[in-house]
């Protein structure tokens, strides 16, 4: 008697759930990180120290906006320190890996997203939310941090959909009832008509240009 194998489920490419969830994962980044001050001091990572002197604030990218005028960067700020006693100089604690330009949530968006997607398509399902990380870096950053992208493949296997997974990734949470309820500032009403079209014909062009791309290479 034969064994009867259950047939393999299709799998399906996550789609976000609304306009109005897009809009708030722009808008979200933008208002809870643009130019946000990061300030906790830290003993000095070379010797232990914990005594500083406070020497200006350092810019760190932390991600990059697809918006109707072009990209737009968006910025943290680090507080600098001078250790009293090696002089060494290090930045307070921040959003951030070590040696990586974006912020951690983009990173583990990507890593989430890398964990069931080849590089080109998490690039494309990224231009649909309004970030920008090309295909070469999702590939650095998926060798870079293998043990994290066997990690979010373990956060994808609930099936929850896309949206409510970088609500999570992005913001620690779940829904955008809870993000409202932890960020009030962020107001759902009348963003979406105002926010998502005047960037859908960037990230079309955008698009248009990843495609044309992968033509090109094509023919060399």
């Amino acid at each position: 008697m034969g064994i009867n194998m259950r047939k393999p489920i299709p799998k399906k490419l996550p789609r976000l759930a609304s306009t109005v969830l897009v809009s708030m994962i722009i808008n979200g980044i933008k208002k809870l990180y643009k130019d946000r001050l990061y300030d906790e001091p830290r003993i000095c990572p070379k010797c232990g120290c914990k005594d500083y002197i406070r020497k200006g604030k350092q810019h760190r990218l932390f991600c990059r906006l697809i918006t109707d005028k072009g990209p737009e960067d968006i910025y943290v700020h680090l507080k600098q320190y001078k250790c009293k006693r090696c002089s060494h100089k290090y930045a307070s604690n921040g959003p951030f890996y070590p040696d990586i330009s974006y912020g951690a949530p983009i990173v583990d968006t990507v890593l989430h997203l890398a964990s069931t997607n080849p590089y080109n398509k998490v690039e494309i399902l990224l231009m649909e939310m309004g970030i920008q990380v090309d295909r070469d870096t999702v590939k650095r950053w998926v060798i870079l941090f293998k043990r994290r992208v066997i990690k979010a493949a373990g956060i994808y296997a609930d099936e929850k959909p896309l949206g409510v997974n970088m609500l999570h990734l992005l913001f620690g949470v779940e829904n955008v009832k809870k993000l409202l309820k932890k960020h009030p500032n962020l107001k759902p009403t009348g963003v979406a008509d105002e926010t998502y079209p005047c960037i859908k014909g960037s990230k079309k062009k955008l698009k248009k240009r990843i495609e044309k791309g992968k033509e090109k290479g094509k023919n060399h």
